[in-house]
Formats: C-alpha cells, structure tokens, sequence
C-alpha cells in the first residue's frame, strides 16, 4: 500500500506524519521515502532554511508531494510555502541527487534567490497546478544542471526575474508547459535550449517570452499559444531553429518581434497556421512571415481589458478554425 504522510503548518516537531500528528514540513521533507507527502493548507508554511527532498522515486513511480485541505483530502486546494524568512542567497526547495518528484497543488514564492533549484543529478521533476511567484531571481532552474528534465502543467509563473530555466548553455534540455501562464517575469519567461514543447500556453508581459541560451537550439514545439506584450515573443538571438514547429499560436500586442534571429529564419523552421498582429516591430527581424496559412488579423479577443484579459475567442474571430487540429 502507498504510504502517505503528513505536514502541518501548525506541527510543532516530533509527530510521526500522521494525520492527527503530523511533521513539520522540515521533517517531512527529511524522510527518505515516502511515497506521498500531503502539506495541509491549514497556514503559512516559513521554512527556516532551504527544503532539500531526501525521496528518490522512480521514473514510473514518483514521489508526490502535494497539497491538501484542512481534512486531509487532495482536491485542489494549495498550500503555501513562502520563502519570505529564509536567509539572503537562499532557495525554496533544492534537489542536489538524482530524483523523481511531482510537486502538486503549492505555492512556491517570496524566495530570496531561486524558488526551485536543481544544482546536481539527474532529476526529473513534474508540477502540476503549482504557482511559482514573485522569487528574487529564477522560479525554477537547474542551475548548471545539464540533466535535469522539467515538465508544467496548469501552473503559473509570475512575477519572477527569470521565470523557468538558465542562462547557461545546453541547460534546461528538456522542458514541457501544457496548459500554463508565464506572465510578468522581468527579464524572461522560458529559457531554455532544445527539446521544448509548448502548447495551449499563454505568455505576457514577460521581458521576453521564451529566449533560447544556445546559438542554435532544436526541436522546439510551440502551439497553440498566446504571446501578449511581451518585448520580442520568441527570440533566437543571432540562432536559428532547427527542426522545429511554431503553429497555430497568437502573437498581439508585442513591443518588439513577435519572433526574434539574428539569421533567416523561414528555411529552417516550419511557421504555420499562426496570427500576428499590432507586434510593434513586426512578424520577425527578417521581415514579414507570410503563406503556409499564416493571418495577420485582430484575434478578437474577448478582452483585452489591462488586468482583466480573456485570450478566449470572441465568435467572428478570424482565428477560429485557421489553426491546425490539436
């Protein structure tokens, strides 16, 4: 059977991760292998000091470390862990070993450095309906980690210097979002270097939205994504990408390029299906992206209201059925 264990923001230490006498989130995090960490939102979680997992898992059996509510049950509810008295130069939650964890239904904020590292291994780690805010530097990175593999789903990224990756060359390799909000991130959204997928994602108000940290990264899949007021959308910087697919997304409202290479960019990337419009720089720095289905029309958004946006399409949207099928 799963064994599964508690932690309570109210836990004083000594418990034995039981529901009626739960860890400290410290002890909790301490245990080697739990197969699920429940975290009651039952307050505010101030670590101390920085959070280092000792859970190993496996590729086909995670660790979960999870949110729950005040009865125990995981049904969405958040807990929040906030890093706003931790030392200076400190992270949240560190993985320095070779792991398996999915992270579900937190908040991970306020950290004075990094919200999410991951400096050594070759750590795997999933989040799902995680909102990683307002971190000093990077919400989530592996540091100098060129192992370490990320995916999202349902999570927001907000209010972060660098919201998910590194600037490092060849690091972050491999990184998916589904379904996620990276907004207001103020150097950079996504930075990352090959094996990216993107899909039915919005991005805005980031410096840049996703920014490659290679010369010439491969294998990016970007789809079904709005890209809003952002500086440049999508920038390469003087790279191109190879064997790579942007379809069916929106770019409105950029400040800069909707997509940013400092070399031609039409023969060595599929562009299709995608809508461009009021970018103030334009489709690319190579000029217009034209044909293979690409439109440049007012989405028709249903608002675009500051603070109140809905990228849901209005019914006479140009947009509706010009993309491909997911």
């Amino acid at each position: 059977n799963m064994a599964i264990f508690f932690a309570s923001s109210l836990a004083t230490g000594g418990g034995d991760g039981s529901f009626s006498r739960p860890w400290t989130l410290q002890e909790g995090m301490d245990v080697e292998s739990p197969d699920e960490l429940r975290i009651i939102a039952d307050g505010l979680y101030l670590p101390p000091a920085t959070l280092a997992p000792s859970g190993i898992g496996t590729m086909s059996n995670p660790i979960l470390i999870t949110g729950c509510n005040l009865s125990g049950d995981v049904d969405g509810t958040k807990a929040d862990i906030s890093g706003a008295t931790l030392p200076s130069e400190t992270d949240i939650l560190d993985h320095t070993i070779t792991q398996y964890i999915t992270y579900k239904n937190l908040i991970v904020r306020n950290s004075p450095r990094h919200g999410i590292a991951c400096p050594n291994g070759d750590t795997r780690l999933h989040f799902n309906n995680i909102d990683i805010l307002n971190n000093a530097q990077w919400g989530a990175t592996p540091l100098t980690n060129s192992s370490a593999k990320f995916s999202f789903t349902n999570c927001l990224i907000s209010g972060n210097m660098y919201g998910i990756g590194a600037v490092y060359n060849y690091r972050m390799p491999n990184l998916k979002l589904i379904a996620c909000t990276i907004e207001n991130n103020s150097d950079t959204g996504i930075y990352v270097g090959d094996e990216l997928i993107v899909l039915k994602t919005i991005v805005k108000n980031n410096g840049v939205g996703i920014r490659a940290n290679i010369t010439a990264p491969a294998m990016w899949l970007i789809s079904n994504s709005t890209f809003y007021k952002n500086t440049n959308a999508i920038d390469v910087g003087d790279g191109n990408l190879n064997l790579s697919i942007i379809e069916s997304n929106i770019f409105r409202n950029n400040t800069g390029y909707a997509f940013k290479s400092g070399s031609t960019i039409i023969d060595r990337i599929t562009i299709m299906n995608n809508c461009f419009s009021n970018n103030s720089s334009g489709d690319s720095d190579s000029g217009p992206i034209t044909g293979n289905g690409n439109i440049h029309d007012d989405p028709l958004f249903v608002s675009e209201v500051e603070g109140e946006e809905d990228f849901n399409l209005q019914p006479t949207s140009p947009c509706i059925s010009a993309g491909l099928n997911p």
